[in-house]
């Protein structure tokens, strides 16, 4: 940890010194010719020129990816400039992925923003929904600007029953009163929030030593295919699904498929219809010798069946883009999906956004 610590404040200086060498803009290397990956009618092809960060983004990790009802692309990520008032943590995109925009203020940034949804509420609007690692959740509207925001550490930092507490997702399942949060660098617990107020419900369940036994519960969703939660519970490999009382339901082994999974997301909204699921696995944080389960994109039928695999790391790993770890990952309203990458703790392996282009059923 203190090797990893004195590693990120050389990458701070150099990010102060050398602004250029920070962008992750920079890191991209031209490519020999079209990357396409993926099967059956799930193939696709990395489009460079979509998802672009503006200038001033020095990106350390991809972190989370959401889109609102109209098509808007957002993405939430770790600076490397942190100390810069200018810096911000939000990216909004049109639809098509082009015109990246920054949202809200220098404060959002503070921390570690990780996760990030959507939710309409019963006043018409949508909100932003955020976890971050340094024991805080924010609502905002849209456009960044704050609704609510909660810092658990006073209350909670003598508490060993909910310390550390270090949100990793957040999602507001319809019809509920509650944004839910998942603990998942924690106690790998999940607790409720009131959205209207942002207070602490006293509602919690998870944990290691719980019946759901999570470790890491990275990744927090809702599966409208079968109207319930689904848990990434990252290291143990699996997606599990619960009810909103934290009751397990069933699970889904991902180890030979995509191991660590960060995340569960579904089709629904877009041209594909709702009967998918994708899911970003971290992979293996070392070189992994094949099939390349090292970093990949799963995407899953109603069945929970993999139906594809888009391989990040094997096709934009080290020396091309040093995209190793996808994070997160979402279907745009167009068929098309966005992926989030992690930087990881490999030389030459960095941050980045990815846009993945669908392509047409091969005959």
């Amino acid at each position: 940890m203190k090797v990893l610590s004195m590693a990120l404040a050389a990458l701070a200086v150099a990010a102060v010194l050398f602004p250029a060498l920070a962008s992750a803009r920079s890191l991209r290397a031209p490519l020999s010719g079209p990357v396409i990956s993926g099967s059956g009618k799930f193939r696709y092809q990395y489009d460079p020129t979509k998802l672009v960060l503006p200038e001033s983004v020095q990106l350390l990790n991809g972190h989370g990816l959401t889109r609102d009802q109209a098509g808007n692309i957002y993405f939430t990520y770790e600076s490397l400039n942190k100390g810069d008032p200018s810096v911000r943590a939000i990216v909004r995109f049109l639809p098509d992925g082009s015109n990246g925009t920054l949202l809200g203020d220098a404060s959002l940034a503070q921390g570690v923003p990780h996760g990030i949804k959507i939710n309409k509420e019963a006043d018409g609007k949508e909100y932003l929904y955020h976890g971050n690692n340094a024991a805080k959740v924010h609502k905002t509207t849209l456009d960044g600007e704050y609704v609510w925001t909660k810092d658990m550490t006073t209350a909670w930092s003598h508490n060993k029953t909910h310390w550390p507490f270090k949100p990793t997702d957040v999602v507001v399942p319809p019809g509920e009163s509650a944004v839910f949060v998942a603990d998942g660098y924690g106690l790998s617990k999940v607790h409720e929030f009131d959205i209207a107020t942002g207070n602490y419900t006293g509602v919690v369940f998870g944990g290691k030593s719980s019946p759901l036994h999570f470790d890491c519960d990275h990744g927090i969703s809702y599966d409208d295919r079968v109207g319930q939660l689904v848990v990434s519970d990252r290291s143990n490999h699996r997606l599990c699904w619960i009810d909103d009382k934290g009751t397990l339901i069933k699970t889904l082994n991902l180890t030979d498929e995509v191991p660590l999974p960060c995340n569960a997301q579904t089709s629904s909204g877009t041209s594909l219809g709702g009967d998918y699921l994708i899911v970003p696995g971290l992979g293996l944080d070392k070189a992994d010798p094949g099939p390349w389960l090292n970093g990949s994109v799963g995407i899953y039928d109603v069945d929970n069946k993999m139906v594809s695999n888009i391989e990040v790391a094997r096709f934009l790993g080290i020396g091309v883009l040093g995209h190793t770890h996808p994070h997160d990952a979402i279907f745009l309203k167009n068929g098309d999906i966005a992926v989030a990458v992690w930087k990881g703790h490999e030389a030459g392996s960095v941050g980045g956004l990815e846009y993945w282009t669908h392509l047409p059923e091969q005959e």
